[in-house]
């Protein structure tokens, strides 16, 4: 604990507002849109700390990389938001049924932006927007900063499962189900068990970055069997929370953590000895058991049930959401416009009692509401994470670098089937993982003599 004590008494000024946003981005930004008050209080506050940061020390040290980066992703939503002349406008794919319906009003001939629903692509473009100044605020960061950060992600994703244990305990309509009510899964801070699963995922893959990075900033670094132990009890208890959110994604990719994981402990921790080959052989046997035993057990029986569910309704709605592409093809619909064209695009055989709100894809709703311009937007974050490449390389350890892509990748895979990208907790993972990739040369200059053996 002496390492930690030492980040957290040795912080540059403007760190604590950078930590501040990224904690309050975890603990209020998981409702979604359909939650607008915590949304709005979120945004504002983000704001005041990203104004307090830059005016201090932000603008000084942040990467050009890190700036371009989120304007980037600033921009889109802006160009869907500028006002059209009607010539134009009139020519393009999917506009026919409102030109008829302005048409009744005597408003087809004004200009109307690229947005099919522009007072909910502004909200969109707010929400990407707060998000996306955390990008050079964590990018700013240094290797201190960086460790602490990690230090206050496990702490936030320790009270998230600390909540939802009280949720499970208290069943359904208790005071510490803050979005909806009727639920009777372990949500935390999170309006969707998906993405709940998804924040114990990341944390477990943060809780890996954190130890190794505290074993770089202790002089002798810190005992492989503790480690050991300490990951055997955090991973036991974040597992057990996963299994109880009941997201069958989040159990499937539950595996890929753990090997993650291990991956950022690899080099701290007792591998080849005897003793630990034969703990990981028993942790086998006790895990198969315990698989065993869940499913008999009522709450965690139900989640293995869900693995069994003979219908979803998944590939119905990714079907619907390919014949509305088509419709707009190139052009794209504008942000938060899949819920008001699905409800009148959905196909009749697919139409049943769920109110269908997300297009349970988080690549074919992007494409549908940004076309082409949404292509052209991936690829430039990715070639300024792929030409920052090498300065990053030299600035960061390759851990710090190996988490940030483990966490964009299970980000990646669950956006195949669901939508973990539409909530600002999420949002904030990727920001914080594309900051820690667009680190440049200002912070070796602060770290190197600190952490050699990191």
């Amino acid at each position: 604990m002496t390492g930690l004590h030492h980040i957290v008494t040795s912080q540059r000024r403007g760190t604590y507002w950078v930590i501040l946003a990224l904690a309050a981005t975890m603990m209020l930004g998981g409702g979604g849109v359909t939650f607008p008050l915590a949304e709005m209080v979120l945004q504002v506050f983000t704001a005041a700390c990203f104004f307090l940061w830059f005016t201090g020390k932000g603008r000084h040290g942040a990467p050009q990389a890190s700036w371009l980066c989120a304007a980037c992703v600033m921009l889109l939503p802006t160009l869907f938001l500028l006002p059209l002349p009607p010539a134009l406008w009139h020519g393009l794919a999917g506009r026919a049924a409102l030109i008829d319906g302005l048409a009744l009003v005597g408003r087809q001939n004004e200009w109307h932006s690229l947005a099919l629903f522009p007072a909910h692509a502004l909200t969109s473009w707010i929400s990407l927007a707060a998000t996306a100044l955390l990008i050079p605020m964590v990018a700013w960061l240094d290797r201190r900063g960086q460790i602490l950060l990690f230090a206050v992600l496990v702490l936030v994703g320790v009270l998230s499962l600390m909540v939802g244990a009280i949720q499970i305990g208290g069943g359904e309509g208790n005071l510490f189900r803050f979005y909806y009510e009727a639920d009777n899964y372990l949500v935390g801070f999170q309006g969707n068990r998906n993405h709940q699963a998804d924040v114990l995922l990341l944390v477990m893959l943060v809780f890996g970055a954190l130890l190794r990075g505290l074993h770089g900033f202790t002089r002798q670094g810190l005992h492989p069997w503790s480690v050991a132990v300490v990951a055997l009890c955090f991973d036991v208890a974040f597992a057990l929370g996963v299994v109880l959110t009941q997201s069958r994604t989040g159990m499937a990719l539950l595996p890929l953590a753990l090997v993650g994981q291990a991956y950022l402990l690899g080099p701290i921790m007792p591998w080849r000895k005897k003793p630990m080959k034969a703990a990981l052989i028993v942790a086998l046997v006790l895990a198969i058991g315990a698989a065993f035993l869940m499913t008999r057990d009522g709450t965690i029986g139900t989640a293995m049930a869900r693995f069994s569910q003979d219908h979803d309704q998944r590939p119905e709605i990714w079907a619907n959401s390919i014949n509305m592409i088509g419709q707009y093809r190139a052009i794209g619909a504008g942000y938060g416009s899949f819920l008001r064209l699905y409800e009148g695009e959905e196909l009749l055989e697919s139409v049943s009692d769920i109110f269908v709100i997300r297009a349970h894809n988080d690549y074919l709703e992007f494409f549908l509401e940004n076309g082409l311009a949404g292509v052209v937007a991936l690829v430039a974050v990715s070639g300024i994470l792929f030409v920052n490449r090498k300065r990053n390389a030299e600035a960061t350890p390759l851990y710090i670098r190996a988490f940030a892509w483990m966490g964009l990748a299970q980000l990646g895979l669950h956006s195949l089937v669901d939508y973990p990208l539409r909530t600002m907790a999420l949002d904030g993972f990727a920001a914080i993982s594309a900051g820690l990739l667009l680190a440049g040369s200002f912070q070796l200059q602060k770290s190197n003599a600190l952490d050699g053996n990191a």
